[in-house]
This record gives structure tokens, C-alpha cells and sequence, in this order.
């Protein structure tokens, strides 16, 4: 009887032997990996939270600012342009120097500039303004001034002044209108023709 029990023992460890490495080892192994991947979750879920923390805390930033800022921001840096409306701006900005313009056109968009600074994904596109006036030598530093302060960012690409007498001049003036604009974005319509008041 005692070497039938002997036998009977060694077969309950073989057999929970067997059991350990068939069943338990393997079920343990693969609770170590749903572990690593519930861990591994949790980390990138705490990630996910954290970027939505601080987008949630940017929409709350550019939701603060109020719709005049937001109004000059893109007038200064527009990603679109209404060539009519910015003309418009220039005969106002000439009226309040108690100047009228000789000449006033829209002479179109150029190719689009990239800039290193900026996204790669974004770049500028230029738009001419070009207008005439008559005015004496005191008035160009104030027009000059005028031009500096107005809403839209206009930046001066060519000046040409001629004399008509000693105390008149006629001035032509080369403005230019950047706007911001996607690169992926197709290229601006050609104007078929300059758009001339």
C-alpha cells in the first residue's frame, strides 16, 4: 500500500506539475502582458488627457480675446483680402490728410513668398496697390506717417516723386498688402484686368 501511495503522490506532482506548466504558467504570462497594456494605456490615456487639458486651456485663451482684437488681427495679418475695401481705406487715409489721389489701382497678387520663420505649411502672398497724389514736401512725411498707422499692414515698395513747382510735387506710390495664406492652397487667379478707380 505504501509504494501504491508513493506512486499516487508522484503522480498528483506530475500532474501538478503538468497543470503549473500547461495552464497556470501560460495563464500568468498572458496577465503579465494584458498588465503591460493596461499600464501601457493608462500612461498614453494620461498623455491624451494632458494634451486635451491644454487645448481645452489655448480654446479657452483665444475665446478670451475680444472680437475687436480679433478684428485688427486680421485686418494686420488677413488670410484673405478684399481689394475693394483696402482702396477704400487708402481714399479715407488720403482724405484725412486733405489729400485726393490722382490715380488709385489694384494691380494684382504675385507668387507666394515663403518664409523661414514661419510654418512651412504657410506662406504670404503679395498684393499691389499703386495710387497717385499731388502734395507738397511737409505733406509726404505726414502721408508716410498715416500709411505706418493704418490698420492694414502696408508696406511701401516703391515711392517716385516728381516736381510740378517749387512747393508741389506728384508723388506715385507702390503699396503692398501681404496675406497669409496655405501653401497646399492653389496659386491666386490672375487679374484679368487691373481693378482702376
Amino acid at each position: 500500500m505504501m509504494s501504491n501511495s508513493l506512486f499516487m503522490q508522484l503522480g498528483m506532482i506530475a500532474v501538478a506539475a503538468a497543470i503549473f506548466y500547461l495552464y497556470v504558467s501560460p495563464t500568468v504570462a498572458a496577465i503579465r502582458v494584458d498588465q503591460d497594456a493596461v499600464v501601457q494605456y493608462q500612461a498614453e490615456f494620461d498623455k491624451v488627457q494632458s494634451v486635451n487639458a491644454q487645448l481645452a486651456s489655448d480654446v479657452a485663451t483665444v475665446q478670451a480675446v475680444a472680437l475687436d482684437d480679433k478684428t485688427r488681427l486680421e485686418r494686420y495679418l488677413a488670410t484673405s483680402l478684399d481689394e475693394v475695401e483696402v482702396m477704400k481705406e487708402l481714399v479715407k487715409l488720403l482724405s484725412s490728410q486733405n489729400l485726393t489721389p490722382t490715380s488709385l489701382a489694384y494691380t494684382g497678387p504675385s507668387e507666394v513668398i515663403r518664409v523661414a520663420t514661419m510654418s512651412p505649411s504657410f506662406g504670404l502672398i503679395p498684393h499691389e496697390f499703386t495710387f497717385g497724389v499731388e502734395l507738397s514736401y511737409d505733406k509726404i512725411k505726414a502721408l508716410l506717417a498715416a500709411i505706418e498707422s493704418s490698420d492694414y499692414q502696408l508696406e511701401i515698395s516703391a515711392l517716385a516723386v516728381t516736381p510740378v513747382d517749387t512747393k508741389i510735387v506728384t508723388a506715385e506710390f507702390t503699396l503692398v498688402r501681404y496675406v497669409l495664406v496655405p501653401v497646399d492652397a492653389p496659386p491666386p487667379e490672375e487679374a484679368s484686368s487691373d481693378l482702376i478707380i
